[in-house]
């Protein structure tokens, strides 16, 4: 099993916040990648995932253009870790944000 830190940065399009509909929300899309995550790792059955850290923006009436959400994941083989990532892409994709998966 091997542990490593990462950082998900889900990239969209900010906007106003009285306006959501043309935006492409990063904030909801992590919220989404976040449960998500929880979903594959049960289905890779070798992989455990902690969230530790969520950020996104700085002001209560802008949608950001990005969020980053951080943590650890621990996983038996690296087909595990290419099945979650490969999760990850299609959801990102469904809510129209792209997603920057890094492990340190």
């Amino acid at each position: 099993m091997t542990t490593r830190p990462f950082t998900l940065t889900v990239t969209g399009k900010g906007g106003h916040g009285a306006i959501p509909a043309v935006t492409m929300d990063p904030v909801v899309a992590a919220s989404a990648l976040v449960r998500e995550l929880q979903i594959l790792a049960l289905r890779a059955g070798d992989v455990q995932i902690a969230f530790t850290r969520m950020h996104a923006g700085t002001k209560f009436n802008v949608i950001p253009n990005d969020a980053a959400v951080t943590g650890s994941i621990t996983y038996g083989s690296e087909e595990s870790l290419a099945k979650i990532k490969q999760g990850l892409t299609h959801t990102a994709a469904a809510y129209r944000t792209a997603i920057d998966f890094c492990l340190e």
